[in-house]
């Protein structure tokens, strides 16, 4: 009769061992997993807030068939972006500048109204400025037949396009 009661004790030990197993385990995974998500959603959330928030001001955004130069507006509402990518494409091909909140010098790419090759930055929050860009100097004239888009990076991560003109007007 004691013999019994060992073996029977043992395999309820056995079970409990492996239910605590069970749960060390689920636990790990518990822990690696909601760190990858919660990495994923901050990266997220800093960009939910952009839309309509960087955009391309269509009324004088345009391109000079004359000067061969690009004319760009850019606007930023109430949020600070880190910076903005400035993407113009033409025929598959694209060629995209980095604007950000610190002069800098930027090749064939000026304020409007004054030099390409000066320092430049964003223009600051609920702000808008105007830039040249020399798409000819690049080898990649952006012509009437391009296309003009803009995407923030807020907090070290790139969000999605914010705006996009497609079909540049012709200044006049």
């Amino acid at each position: 009769m004691g013999i019994n009661n060992k073996r029977g004790l043992s395999g309820v030990v056995t079970a409990l061992m492996l239910i605590l197993l069970a749960l060390v385990l689920v636990g790990i995974v518990w822990a690696v997993i909601s760190n990858l998500v919660e990495e994923k959603l901050q990266g997220s959330e800093s960009c939910i807030d952009t839309f309509e928030k960087v955009t391309l001001g269509n009324s004088f955004t345009c391109y000079n068939a004359t000067s061969k130069l690009s004319q760009i507006s850019l606007n930023i509402a109430d949020i600070s972006v880190d910076s903005v990518i400035i993407s113009f494409a033409k025929g598959g091909t694209t060629k995209s500048i980095e604007l950000t909140n610190t002069d800098k010098i930027i090749p064939n790419f000026g304020p409007y109204g004054g030099v390409l090759g000066v320092n430049v930055k964003l223009p600051g929050e609920n702000g808008g400025l105007t830039y040249i860009f020399n798409g000819t100097a690049e080898g990649f004239d952006v012509g009437p037949l391009g296309a003009i888009e803009v995407r923030p990076v807020v907090s070290g991560n790139q969000c999605d396009t914010t705006d996009t003109i497609q079909g540049i007007d012709l200044c006049l």
